[in-house]
């Protein structure tokens, strides 16, 4: 909810830069004609008319999400821990630290610092950033399973005992690796912005690796024989 809202916001802002702020739209990036005709239809649908207004009801909400998902970061380790039935999967009943929640805390954390640096709330869209960084590499420390080549859950049973899985919602971490690069996903779609900015540096080599390795260990255990399997 917090990534496709900003990511909705966002947009409208890289296009009405001007109305968020009293300051000229100096700096902002103007978006396409096509992207800025798409959110505004999206809008509209739902009955927008003054997305202004929406954007100053909103974002404070969603500023108060994350200091509430925050605070499920019980051990201080950038990892949010959940309990049974709390993530999309909740017929797996899966407690402990997921990388899929992970995945979702990572990209969630960057498009609203996205959005909140586009409004100018400078200190906010830093804030975001820093909570993001630490959650990626407390994944990076935490949750690589060497001896398996993947990250893996660390999943807590119902009788209290760790043990680590492979799911292949896993492969959704791999996605948000791409959140910490310079450019954005929201500047990436508008051609206009890419003009005067530079272009997204690339994974490290460590994390590269990593990608393609969690991908092997998800392919070797999704099929058996010529059969597919649900991990």
């Amino acid at each position: 909810m917090i990534s496709t809202t900003s990511w909705i916001l966002g947009n409208w802002s890289l296009r009405h830069g001007d109305m968020y702020s009293s300051k000229d739209s100096q700096g902002k990036v103007v978006a396409s004609q096509d992207s800025a005709d798409y959110v505004s239809g999206l809008l509209a649908k739902i009955g927008v008319t003054d997305p202004l207004k929406v954007t100053n009801y909103t974002v404070p909400r969603m500023i108060k999400a994350v200091d509430y998902l925050s605070k499920r970061d019980i051990d201080g380790d950038g990892l949010l821990e959940q309990k049974h039935n709390e993530d999309w999967m909740d017929t797996a009943v899966r407690a402990g630290k997921i990388v899929y929640s992970q995945a979702c805390w990572v990209i969630a954390l960057n498009d609203l610092s996205v959005l909140l640096s586009n409004l100018g709330q400078d200190a906010e869209a830093i804030r975001m950033r820093q909570l993001r960084d630490k959650a990626m590499d407390s994944v990076e420390q935490n949750m690589w399973s060497q001896k398996d080549g993947c990250y893996m859950n660390k999943q807590e049973t119902l009788k209290g005992y760790s043990r680590e899985t492979l799911t292949e919602d896993t492969s959704f971490y791999l996605a948000a690796m791409t959140a910490d690069t310079e450019q954005n996903n929201l500047r990436m779609l508008q051609k206009e912005a890419l003009a005067n900015q530079e272009p997204p540096k690339p994974l490290d080599s460590r994390r590269a690796h990593r990608a393609s390795s969690t991908l092997e260990a998800i392919k070797s255990r999704m099929w058996l024989r010529k059969w597919p399997l649900v991990t």
